[in-house]
This record gives C-alpha cells, sequence and structure tokens, in this order.
C-alpha cells in the first residue's frame, strides 16, 4: 500500500528498460526470474508504505535467500537487503521531501482570524482562475536574464525541498513563479533554459498531473538520469508511458488548452 496521496506515475513503471534488471534476466531462467521480481516489489512497496529503507526482520525471513542474492548482485538491493539509498532518495524521498516542504508551507500561512469570513462567490474564483492562466501565457516571454539571476553557487547549493519552498513561495505571480522555475532548470542541468523553450515550459507547469512540484521532481530526475536532449520532451514520454492524456500539453501546441476543454 503506497503512502496515501502518492501518485502511481511516480513509481518506475519502465523495469523492462533498467541495465539492472536486464543483466537480472540475462543471470536467472524464466521463473527464478520473476520470483525475484516478486521480492525486488515487494521490498519497494514496502519502503512505500513505510516510507523507510529498512526492511522487516519477519518478512525478511520469508523471501527467498537466492531471489535477494542475485538482486544484491546486479545493484538493485545493497548489501543489507534493502533499496539502494539513490533508489529511495529518487522515489519516496523524492516525495516524502515535497510533502514536507508542502506542510512547512501550510505552517508558514497566516491562519483566518476569528469571526465571520467572507466565502468566495463562484464568479469570483472563476476570475482568479481566467487571471492566472492570462498571467502564465503572458510569461511565455519572459526574459531569460531573470532566470539566470539565482544561478550561480546559492542556487546550486538548494536542495529540491528548499527550491519548492522558493517556487511555490505565497504571493509569487505566475510569471515570477515560471521564472523560478527557469531558475531551478538552470541549476540542475548547468545551462539556462533556451529562451524559445519558455512557452512550453509554461504548458509544461499548466499540463504536469502533479502539479509544479511534480514537474519539479520529474525535472530533477532527469538531471540526475542525464536526460540527453530536451528533458520535457523525457517527462512528455514518461507521462505517455504512464496514459497519462496530460503529456498532449507538453508536446503538443496548445495541447492543455484541448485537455482542460475535454475535462470540463
Amino acid at each position: 500500500m503506497n503512502p496515501r496521496g502518492i501518485p502511481i506515475a511516480q513509481i518506475e513503471s519502465t523495469l523492462e528498460g533498467d541495465p539492472k534488471f536486464l543483466r537480472l534476466v540475462r543471470a536467472l531462467p524464466g521463473a527464478a526470474y520473476y520470483t525475484a521480481l516478486g521480492v525486488y516489489t515487494s521490498i519497494a512497496l514496502r519502503a512505500w508504505a513505510t516510507a523507510s529503507r529498512e526492511v522487516d526482520a519477519d518478512l525478511f525471513e520469508l523471501l527467498p535467500a537466492e531471489s535477494v542474492d542475485a538482486l544484491k548482485a546486479v545493484g538493485l538491493l545493497d548489501e543489507g537487503g534493502a533499496l539502494p539509498v539513490a533508489v529511495f532518495d529518487r522515489w519516496p524521498g523524492s516525495v516524502l521531501r515535497l510533502r514536507q516542504a508542502d506542510a512547512d508551507r501550510k505552517r508558514g500561512t497566516p491562519k483566518v482570524s476569528a469571526g465571520v469570513q467572507r466565502k468566495p462567490t463562484d464568479s469570483n474564483v472563476e476570475e482568479r482562475r481566467v487571471e492566472e492562466s492570462r498571467e502564465t501565457e503572458g510569461s511565455t516571454i519572459v526574459s531569460p536574464s531573470g532566470a539566470l539571476a539565482a544561478f550561480g553557487d546559492s542556487a546550486a547549493s538548494r536542495n529540491d525541498r528548499q527550491w519548492v519552498e522558493y517556487v511555490v513561495e505565497h504571493g509569487v505571480s505566475s510569471r515570477d513563479r515560471l521564472t523560478r522555475v527557469a531558475e531551478f532548470y538552470a541549476a540542475r542541468f548547468g545551462r539556462p533554459l533556451p529562451p524559445d523553450r519558455f512557452p512550453r515550459l509554461a504548458k509544461a507547469v499548466t499540463a504536469h498531473p502533479g502539479g509544479l512540484p511534480g514537474l519539479m521532481a520529474d525535472l530533477s530526475e532527469a538531471a540526475l538520469r542525464g536526460v540527453a536532449g530536451d528533458p520535457l520532451d523525457w517527462i512528455a514520454g514518461k507521462l505517455r508511458r504512464s496514459g497519462g492524456r496530460q503529456a498532449q500539453g507538453i508536446t503538443q501546441p496548445g495541447g492543455y488548452d484541448a485537455v482542460a476543454r475535454s475535462g470540463d
């Protein structure tokens, strides 16, 4: 069972493309491979459910030793039989950091004072939504010079949690928020976002099923994997593999508008 609120698409779903699994296929006959795959899945899902790399001793005793040894041999498990630190940090760890950043942000939000508060009407909510949408569209012409303002030692040293806090800071306009995402891109990839990619980044911010935190987590993963070419292409491919319609918003001009209309 996954921790409540974690999208299933955030779990790596392309195991057959992982070199470690390809080595496992070559090392084990069919039945033994699927047994080892089941063992790995059990350990990985338990890490998600408990938000910990620790392997329960009672569970470990029930696992076939030969399967565990094979997984260790190809690097899918560490010597203790747990997920490697880098793998845990990339998947459950990244979600935990984003959750913590969101919780910290909410704790820092001023509480509504006691008394009768005016409930916003549907029309007010719709006006704000339209205004934010226009700001996002307008932000596609932001100069990349702003995205480089924080590109340096201080920006490069921020961890994912600090970046999320910076980007989703309360009171920041959509235009400035997009510029901060571009700063994050520059810090992670070691190069500025090309000016002609700003419109596409704006669409990705709106279209990604995980919102800003989800998009930033995918950008961070793309940087860790050393993705060649445009990382937004890699993210769109990942969304397509997971069956997400939102990939259209990242790959097709005006694609998000079509997706949004179809969901109304």
